[in-house]
């Protein structure tokens, strides 16, 4: 339940969570050899081919092209023309199943000639990429049903369309259904498409620069603010060159040898130098190495360093390329895409974690180091505490230093790993025995598949190994072998004889370690093993262990200053001898910049609102539906008693917010679900729905995680009833005046009300003619989910006080991050933004992406912009229809933090910096349209702000226009009366994204054809979802 004092109603554990971990798994796998504990697994790829790679062992492309005929692209912002996107045929009237309103809200004023404005637009917006107008616009409806049927979008679609041919109905299906699975399939490598580079330059040169290079926006009250960004200095031994060496290992496995193999290769060959290795196929040396253009050695190196085994290893230094990286020097505002150099960039970054390889463990951009207390999270995982670093090109070249946390499995014997993970909240599992590892095989195999132990026989330290895990075997007496001598034993007996150790627990399966292919299996007792130390995994934590680690993990600005200066102190960076070797420091401090603090907007309910400090208080709502007496009921799937929840309902109506809440429908119901038998829960939903109820509020048990998605399946996808879903340790022991309040501002929004609208004196200069707001995110599985899709979610407002939204949610490919099907979902949301309004189409778009990388933007401009243009043209057919777009990307997997400077700007007691804190100059992009924002007020640990950029603009907005219309839109979320972290449309897409995955929670999706299973599995019940657009929030 959601409170208007808590953090948590403005921030998912799930976007918490990027702040306490990173991302990128170490790859530490188990052995596949026949010495225990190598990591066989090679590196990513297989080119051989000399230039320089990324720290995947991806290649980089050697020659910068970005200046070739720039000022040519500059005058010709026109890229080749592409066809749009196939879509059935259609009209511009309203979808099936929604009616057409009677009236429209009157806030934009009489409605203006549809072809006039196209026209001017057309005159005065150049085209986004990928985008071309069509040809000639058909005279008649029928020419037009005919052109949308057989728009296309070649670059995602090769199919062709008949629709100038008379088919059956039956013919016209058959032939969509093959279209979208043509479509699917060849969506499935969108992100791995390789873009010319060449083509990605003339992208970035579109994306817009700031007007003055020396300056931002101007717009509220001016104050300083410490940032965790350190400059780097460049001192008069800066090597202005840095020659690039491809490095070849014989045997290349397993991966920690190559760094071993390069450092003795090092000391026999060139000892006075100091080079940077990126662990891969990369090293980078401060000018030419003491050897010709090649170099093959021979070195040894212990593998392991308990049995002192020894391995030969061939190391080829092949001379690849010179790198310029005197530009660093140069840097200053205004400076363009093209005169960056990405290469040199991957010098610097790997240059400064020379410092830290050898002191911690590597894990994506962070380093971590088992502390001496490590804090316990619960089924045999532990906190570690580890430095996040990474160079970062602003105004000049920063370091970014920041705390970062992870959670490595406990170094503890595996009987109390298995007893940990066998233990719940209720029924703590205090001996391990046959049949509760039965029980649970799963779950312990889930855990320990792919980490690290530690084996050993009492007494004897020689027997010491260190193995991989593959699983549980059988049990000692049951696994059979045979010997070298051919005779047959088993493995109680073995250890008994040839061991001398009799076996503790003969009941207990054995673990089976080493090479998976080794035949016979190697299988030892449970009770000789101990997880190793420092198992990198990327597994979801469950939910008890996420509260465990955030309550760690969120601490107040100064002891995360203290966290992140002891952390970087411990690193010695200025003492490495690769960084002197290349002239490079780092400042050791805190940058100080420029900030400003913006004015919150006034909003209106009942009476006009002051937001003060990022929080408000709540009147009546400005517009409230009624529940009439027996519309609504409660449904019990827990044991909360009945007096509680008459209770619940009086709370509700003492604290209604100016809705007329009626008597629910009694006697309440009671159910208990047991198992994925639905069949009682459907038909007391099915019932509900044909006796006329409008909403069920439904009480779930607080510690049986698969009631949620399983209630929410059974009412969205095939009932089609409203739900409010209520834990019942909320309804038993936090039930008050506030919980009461938040829970009234999801039900009346989710019953079409308007919590509250922007006064009109703060009303937004775009929301004075139609405008349409959305919000995009993909939400992908975790990283050890093979077979689950990524969801892709879009919100998009469609009333003129931009509160309400409506949303689709799409199946695509997983960890597809580019939203495959984006033409039909603009489409869509456009026909819902003209059935309200009285098929008055939106002037302006504003397009707010969350969750890309910078090094995605080239793809994300191609594709998502020229498929929202593409469905603008569909939409208008047979006019012109050209609405101004402004793109916007959302960041929040970041690393930058702000601290106040002076204790008066803060505004809460852990000294956070205030709502509405933004920097927009120093630490942002040289020349881009770029800003952090912090619009929420911190409730615990350290506010985080989020970065925006801008990638295209045809409204011509100002840096204050952007900046203030971001910040505006962070005070629109409806869940709460506080200021959120990011824009209401994002952070809608992201929880209907997350409605999505409770909706296919345990559902089986063939990902081999996505759009059979998006009908059949991913539907909402039409009525439903156009009744309740808000359902999700």
């Amino acid at each position: 339940m959601e409170k208007r004092g808590k953090d948590k109603s403005e921030q998912q554990l799930s976007d918490r969570m990027h702040d306490l971990q990173v991302d990128g798994p170490r790859g530490r796998g188990r052995g596949r050899g026949k010495a225990f504990g190598r990591d066989q697994r090679g590196p990513p790829g297989n080119d051989d081919r000399p230039g320089p790679r990324d720290q995947r062992g991806q290649r980089f492309s050697r020659n910068d092209h970005r200046g070739n005929d720039r000022e040519d692209r500059r005058e010709d912002r026109r890229p080749p023309s592409s066809s749009q996107e196939q879509r059935p045929q259609q009209t511009n009237g309203p979808p099936p199943g929604m009616k057409a309103p009677s009236s429209a809200p009157s806030f934009w004023g009489p409605k203006k000639d549809e072809q006039t404005i196209g026209q001017q637009k057309s005159d005065a917006t150049p085209p986004p990429p990928g985008f071309t107008r069509p040809a000639s616009s058909p005279a008649n409806k029928q020419q037009q049903q005919q052109q949308i049927a057989s728009t296309t979008r070649s670059d995602l679609n090769p199919a062709t369309s008949r629709g100038g041919q008379s088919q059956s109905q039956g013919q016209q299906q058959q032939q969509q259904q093959q279209q979208r699975q043509q479509q699917q399939l060849s969506v499935t490598s969108i992100d791995a498409k390789k873009m010319p580079e060449k083509e990605k330059n003339r992208l970035l040169d579109l994306i817009p620069v700031r007007k003055n290079p020396n300056k931002a926006g101007t717009l509220g009250r001016k104050i300083r603010v410490r940032t965790n960004m350190m400059e780097i200095t460049f001192n008069k031994n800066f090597k202005l060159n840095a020659t690039h060496y491809d490095i070849k290992f014989d045997p290349d496995k397993p991966k920690f040898l190559k760094r071993l193999a390069f450092n003795a290769m090092r000391q026999c060959n060139f000892p006075n130098n100091w080079p940077a290795f990126d662990g891969r196929a990369n090293v980078y040396s401060a000018g030419d190495l003491p050897f010709g253009h090649s170099i093959t050695s021979e070195v040894e190196v212990i593998v392991d360093n308990e049995s002192q085994e020894r391995r030969n290893v061939k190391v080829t230094l092949t001379k690849a390329n010179v790198i310029d990286i005197s530009w660093f020097k140069n840097i200053a505002p205004g400076m363009k895409e093209h005169e960056k150099n990405f290469s040199s960039m991957q010098v610097l970054d790997v240059v400064l974690r020379c410092a830290s390889y050898d002191r911690a463990i590597m894990v994506g951009r962070s380093f971590y180091q088992r502390p001496n207390n490590p804090v316990d999270l619960g089924t045999g995982m532990e906190l570690w505490t580890g430095l996040f670093q990474s160079a970062v090109l602003g105004w000049k070249p920063y370091f970014n230093v920041d705390v970062a946390h992870k959670s490595f499995p406990k170094p503890q014997p595996v009987l109390q790993a298995i007893k940990d993970v066998c233990s719940t909240y209720r029924d703590p599992c205090n001996t391990v025995t046959a049949d509760v590892i039965e029980r649970n095989i799963d779950k312990i195999n889930s855990y320990l598949r792919m980490l690290k132990v530690t084996y050993q026989l009492p007494n004897k330290p020689t027997t010491k190994r260190t193995v991989g895990i593959n699983g549980l075997d059988k049990p000692p007496a049951k696994a059979i072998f045979k010997m070298a001598n051919g005779q047959e034993t088993d493995v109680l007996t073995y250890f008994s004889g040839a061991k001398n150790y009799k076996i503790k627990y003969p009941d207990l399966p054995l673990l089976w370690v080493g090479s998976r292919t080794k035949n016979p299996h190697i299988l030892v007792p449970l009770e000789l093993c101990t997880i190793a130390s420092g198992n990198v995994t990327n597994r979801k934590l469950d939910e008890q262990q996420t509260s465990a680690m955030i309550k760690q993990a969120a601490t107040p600005p100064a002891i995360r200053e203290n966290k992140i200066m002891e952390a970087f102190n411990n690193m010695n960076f200025n003492t490495n001898k690769t960084m002197q070797e290349f002239g490079i420091n780092v400042s050791g401090k805190f940058t100080e910049v420029d900030a400003r603090v913006l004015e919150a907007p006034g909003l209106h309910d009942e009476k006009p609102i002051r937001v003060n400090k990022g929080v408000w208080n709540a009147n009546k709502f400005y517009k409230t539906p009624n529940i009439p007496d027996k519309s609504w009921t409660i449904l019990n799937l827990s044991r909360v008693d009945e007096r509680v929840l008459m209770e619940f309902v009086n709370e509700l109506k003492r604290n209604s917010n100016g809705m007329q809440i009626g008597e629910p429908d009694k006697p309440f119901k009671s159910l208990q679900l047991r198992g994925n038998d639905l069949r009682p829960l459907i038909g007391y939903l099915q019932d509900m729905k044909q006796r006329g109820l409008k909403l069920i509020v439904v009480v779930i048990p607080s510690r049986m995680a698969d009631v949620y998605p399983k209630v929410k399946q059974v009412a969205e996808l095939k009932v089609g009833i409203l739900t409010q879903c209520i834990k019942d340790f909320t309804i038993e022991r936090k039930m008050n005046k506030m919980t009461a309040g938040n829970i009234l501002l999801k039900l009346n929004s989710k019953l079409n009300g308007i919590n509250h609208i922007f006064a009109p004196a703060d009303k937004p200069d775009c929301l004075k003619t139609p405008c349409m707001f959305i919000g995009a995110d993909v939400t992908h599985p975790s990283p050890d989910a093979t077979d689950i899709p990524s969801i892709a979610a879009v919100a998009a407002s469609f009333d003129p006080t931009a509160f309400k939204y409506n949303v689709t949610i799409k199946l695509q490919p997983p960890r597809q991050e580019v939203i495959s099907d984006l033409t039909e979902i603009i489409y869509n949301q456009l026909s819902r933004f003209m059935e309200m309004n009285k098929q008055r189409k939106p002037d302006k778009i504003i397009y707010y992406r969350d969750g890309v990388s910078e090094g995605q933007f080239p793809q994300i401009m191609h594709y998502e912009l020229t498929a929202i243009r593409n469905a603008c043209v569909k939409i208008g057919l047979p006019e012109k229809y050209e609405p101004k777009i402004t793109f916007l990307v959302v960041q929040k997997r970041h690393h930058i933090r702000l601290f106040p400077t002076d204790k008066r700007n803060s505004d809460d007691r852990a000294g956070n910096v205030q709502a509405g804190t933004i920097v927009d100059t120093q630490i942002t992009h040289p020349s881009h349209i770029d800003f952090y924002l912090v619009s929420h007020a911190s409730i615990q640990g350290t506010a985080k702000p989020t970065k925006y950029r801008c990638l295209w603009d045809d409204n011509d907005m100002t840096e204050d226009q952007i900046e203030k219309l971001t910040y505006y839109l962070c005070h629109m979320f409806s869940r709460c009366t506080r200021s959120v972290s990011y824009p209401a449309p994002t952070y809608y897409a992201h929880l209907a994204a997350f409605r999505a995955r409770a909706l296919t929670h345990n559902v089986h999706i063939k990902l081999n054809d996505l759009p059979s299973e998006q009908r059949n599995k991913l539907t909402l019940c039409q009525d439903f979802h156009s009744n309740n657009p808000m359902f999700f929030v």
